[in-house]
């Protein structure tokens, strides 16, 4: 990739290169976001990661006897005219870090074709039970080319001692991600974010919902996602990592901080069973001297049968509000796990059911609906909050396949995809032949 030239639109720089197109704005002096597409235009779609943002800060442009120097009072970035290449530095020119300036791509856009089914709300629906509860399986459906779009690799070259944290939580035990790689999804027990830190004083938010990718090995780092629009990400600069955290939430939005009691103790299982049983778990705590903030009731709080409806089972939980009450006077609180999906037809899926809230599989509700959230929030409040339940626990966040289950496909598809890769890996690659298990 090459530079063929560039413009000024107010303060976005657009430079349009060999293969594609690249759009650099500063929502800040310590902010800058990069864009890179293959067509003719930018895409348009509002982000589902980062707030709308006002563009902040000027950049300042210049022609280099090697390309092109883009500025802020905080950053600079050098982009290199024969190659493409990327170059962060601080205002003092001190490096952060570049694109690897070996002569390959560093920004790669793979086009990829991205199915839909066909015709899923009108398939046959098998109700199955597994160790995990009743589930509605819907079959396989035919598949269309809904549209096309671009797999995306960004390489990196970090310097001698730097060390990169980020990626979210995976259970791997890894804090130092150089020499190590991390595969980002949805996954019963990982919680993914498409962001890399660094000890160098800056951080790279990639603004992407895909299946991802980063690795370094002796060829190099690389961010690879499976499919997007666009490659889109923002480099931020500190150096402290409290103010690259600040510059996060700038553009992801202010958490609020967890109640006090939050941060403590939960004492959790699988599963306590009645009101009696959660009080005197609270009490044996408090007598041997535990500390203790929060016991958790796991699922099958419902009355038999009635799989995922937000009520305590009268048998076994014969006065939820006095349950909580008790609880409060011993300085605990209770959490309660709440499901998406629903089986047997008892009155929260009905109701569901009769406003059309339910997914094809008839079983789960449809959270991209705001009325059907609001009517689920109504079916907890009503079962749980109104006697006064603390918290809550989104249990079973793929409600479609116990994604937990993939486990040891998605370790194989690491296995592989690192044999495949082993000759100059400049990208991922995914083995074409590679299916999860159904």
């Amino acid at each position: 990739m090459y530079v063929k030239g560039y413009r000024l639109e107010s303060d976005t720089l657009i430079v349009q290169t060999s293969q594609g197109m690249l759009r650099l704005q500063a929502l800040g002096p310590e902010i800058i976001r990069v864009v890179y597409t293959a067509r003719q235009e930018f895409g348009t779609a509002e982000s589902l990661m980062v707030l709308p943002q006002s563009l902040a800060a000027p950049l300042v442009v210049t022609d280099t006897a090697d390309g092109l120097l883009a500025s802020t009072t905080a950053v600079r970035l050098r982009i290199d005219g024969h190659s493409g290449a990327f170059t962060w530095t601080d205002a003092e020119g001190r490096l952060l870090v570049r694109e690897p300036h070996d002569g390959a791509d560093t920004k790669i856009l793979d086009e990829t074709e991205v199915p839909r089914p066909l015709a899923a709300a009108v398939a046959p629906v098998a109700n199955v039970v597994g160790a995990d509860g009743p589930r509605a399986v819907v079959d396989a459906q035919p598949r269309v080319v809904d549209r096309v779009g671009y797999s995306t690799t960004l390489r990196l070259e970090f310097s001698d001692g730097e060390a990169i944290y980020g990626l979210g939580q995976h259970e791997d035990g890894i804090l130092n991600y150089r020499r190590h790689q991390q595969y980002l999804y949805q996954h019963n027990l990982k919680a993914p974010a498409p962001v890399i830190l660094s000890t160098r004083g800056y951080a790279m938010l990639w603004d992407s919902c895909s299946l991802s990718f980063f690795g370094e090995d002796p060829h190099g780092a690389r961010f690879w996602t499976d499919v997007d629009d666009e490659m889109d990400y923002y480099f931020i600069y500190g150096p402290e990592l409290d103010q690259i955290i600040g510059h996060v939430r700038t553009l992801t939005g202010r958490v609020p901080l967890l109640p006090r009691w939050a941060l403590g103790y939960f004492q959790s299982k699988e599963r306590y069973r009645t009101q009696q049983e959660l009080i005197e778990v609270v009490q044996e705590h408090r007598r041997r001297g535990i500390p203790i903030d929060c016991v958790v009731q796991d699922w099958m709080t419902w009355p038999d049968g009635l799989w995922g409806q937000k009520t305590f089972d009268p048998a076994r939980y014969p006065d939820p509000g006095q349950l909580c009450t008790d609880l409060h006077r011993l300085n605990a609180r209770l959490m309660v796990s709440v499901w998406p999906n629903m089986h047997n037809d008892g009155p929260n899926q009905a109701e569901m059911r009769e406003h059309g809230f339910l997914l094809g599989d008839g079983s789960t509700y449809n959270a991209f609906s705001a009325a059907a959230r609001r009517l689920d929030w109504k079916h907890i409040n009503d079962g749980y909050a109104r006697f006064g339940v603390d918290a809550w626990w989104a249990d079973c966040s793929e409600p479609f396949e116990a994604d937990w289950k993939f486990d040891a496909d998605w370790k194989l598809f690491e296995r592989r995809n690192s044999l495949y890769c082993s000759i100059p890996p400049t990208r991922l690659c995914v083995p074409s032949d590679f299916v999860p298990r159904k």
